[in-house]
């Protein structure tokens, strides 16, 4: 028996929902281009088109479809937020190369670790919002968001949940 962790198991659902035409997770894509209107054309490629991207060499990268909406909630800390996705590009959630960026490992660990309330910098506000919409796509209940002015440890180094010790 494979011993899988969230991650992994959250990800090969993803998969078979992508290979299947699954419609649960509409917001999951898979592109080859370069700029944000090629990817979204990209998403009515045929199998045939796909198959010929990758046998031309081109390895596929999945972007999150954003839902253009405004994404509402009242921070913990700065009250009501409004972030209007339209106004940003669909995140890359993994690379050519396989590796995956911040956003899905990031929302996937927080569930994993049945994360209740997110504090983070300001910096953080748009991420946020595409957080809000990938917690949503997987079903799962999106923790409480409180954004304060940048935080810093004492040595200048930011504070982490990774690095209890620090704190």
């Amino acid at each position: 028996m494979l011993n899988l962790g969230t991650g992994e198991l959250v990800l090969i659902f993803l998969i078979l929902l992508l290979l299947f035409g699954g419609k649960r997770l509409p917001g999951i894509a898979r592109g080859f281009a370069k700029s944000l209107r090629e990817f979204r054309g990209a998403l009515n490629d045929t199998k045939e088109e796909i198959e010929k991207q990758i046998l031309s060499g081109n390895r596929p990268y999945w972007r999150f479809k954003l839902s253009q909406n405004k994404v509402q909630w009242t921070d913990l800390v700065k009250g009501k937020i409004e972030v209007d996705l339209s106004s940003q590009s669909d995140p890359v959630l993994r690379r050519a190369d396989g590796s995956y960026l911040y956003h899905f490992p990031s929302v996937v660990d927080d569930i994993d670790m049945k994360i209740t309330h997110i504090i983070r910098g300001e910096d953080h506000l748009s991420n946020s919002a595409v957080h809000v919409e990938i917690f949503q796509s997987l079903d799962a209940q999106v923790p409480s968001f409180g954004h304060n002015p940048l935080m810093l440890n004492e040595d200048g180094t930011k504070l982490s949940k990774r690095n209890v010790d620090s704190i």
